[in-house]
């Protein structure tokens, strides 16, 4: 079976150009590894995890934890597996089709991909002047 079938005719996937370098800080890489007093750590409390269960889809316990550190209810706190899918949801949540958006450039890169996805309509891109403004 050939899975292009399948798919919907206005299906638009997107690739995003990683340059070959050491670092990658748009993944959120770090030129320092965690201290091995860390991992340690980390490596003690997932032997206590159950790993016969999916973790909580909705990240509950780990949103009250950071809600009570930061004054904020569990409510209004969004956590996902990284960057890309943050965005997405964020996304998904204010843009209908055909609604008109602002990016900054440079920007990074994703947005316009899902934003493509989204059928968005005169994406306008905007350069930032001198002074980090940017003149809409």
């Amino acid at each position: 079976m050939n899975i292009d079938k399948l798919l919907k005719n206005n299906y638009v996937g997107y690739k995003v150009n990683v340059p070959d370098l050491p670092i990658k800080l748009s993944r959120n890489e770090n030129p320092y590894d965690v201290p091995k007093e860390i991992k340690e750590e980390i490596i003690e409390e997932l032997l206590k995890t159950p790993w016969n269960r999916y973790p909580d889809g909705q990240s509950l316990r780990l949103r009250i934890k950071l809600a009570d550190f930061l004054g904020f209810s569990a409510d209004n706190i969004l956590v996902g597996t990284g960057s890309g899918e943050l965005i997405q949801v964020i996304i998904n949540g204010f843009i209908e089709e055909g609604d008109k958006v602002i990016l900054p450039v440079p920007t990074f890169p994703l947005y316009e991909k899902i934003l493509q996805q989204k059928k968005s309509r005169n994406n306008k891109n905007i350069t930032k002047q001198r002074r980090f403004l940017f003149r809409l």
